[in-house]
């Protein structure tokens, strides 16, 4: 979040006591029900439609806008909300992410896209305006206690690769731990920092797999092994699976030299 730091500050912001209005005076009910999954949740047609009066009571407006992120083999999109008080001019600018799935049954690539997109914008205006979100559409995987303890554990370790490799073997389980592990009152810092150390981890993998290749190129034994081993298990399976199968077999053959 963007914005005048009132922390440590005897002074806050008239942007931020208006945002704080808000936050308690905001409804925001679960008026949609899931027939199949026997829950309520809101979508984000809900919460623009219980923040906006609010937005003109304190005369500030909420512009929002998508971007698409490429990382590794995935498409993500990069939802921004700006708040702005029309009094002052200053600003909160958010951000949240979602990741476009392959497929999804009845959904051409544009609806894809839009669906993704809807979903992003929904989680960026519930940390902004502080919605407690904790039963969803994408939240209803049971997970057990051990589970998101062992998740936390993950995040609070920074094992990015990890992370990683879950969120490829299963999405929708991955989702549902990040939700119910997310502290209430910061779940936004919490998935900022889980995407950060996810991303952190892939482009180490990338930049390990150059190294790789850099030396396969120049047959360096010694230089293959100085790279592996100062890698976990699980970083090891993140930067293999940047280099192709020719690749692969040549890593192997070079590790098998005088041994």
């Amino acid at each position: 979040m963007d914005a005048h730091n009132c922390i440590g500050s005897n002074i806050v912001s008239e942007l931020h006591k208006k945002l704080i209005n808000i936050q308690n005076e905001l409804v925001a009910p679960k008026n949609l029900y899931n027939s199949f999954g026997k829950y309520n949740y809101r979508n984000l047609e809900s919460i623009l439609q219980g923040v906006k009066p609010l937005l003109l009571e304190y005369g500030l407006s909420l512009t929002m806008s998508d971007k698409p992120l490429a990382i590794g083999d995935r498409v993500y999109i990069q939802s921004k909300a700006v708040l702005t008080d029309c009094e002052s001019g200053e600003t909160i600018k958010v951000k949240a992410v979602a990741r476009e799935p392959d497929s999804r049954k009845g959904f051409d690539e544009s609806m894809l896209t839009g669906s993704s997109s809807s979903y992003s914008r929904k989680y960026l205006l519930n940390g902004l305006f502080a919605i407690d979100d904790s039963v969803d559409s994408d939240t209803v995987l049971n997970v057990s206690q051990a589970e998101l303890d062992a998740f936390s554990d993950l995040v609070e370790n920074n094992q990015g690769a990890t992370l990683y490799l879950m969120q490829k073997a299963d999405m929708d389980k991955y989702i549902s731990l990040s939700n119910k592990s997310a502290p209430k009152g910061s779940k936004m810092k919490f998935k900022e920092k889980l995407g950060d150390i996810t991303l952190t981890a892939y482009n180490q993998s990338v930049d390990a797999g150059t190294q790789l290749i850099a030396c396969i190129e120049t047959e360096d034994k010694m230089g293959v092994m100085e790279i592996i081993e100062e890698m976990d298990v699980d970083e090891k399976k993140l930067s293999w699976m940047q280099l192709n199968p020719e690749q692969q077999k040549a890593i192997k053959a070079l590790i098998e030299v005088n041994q």
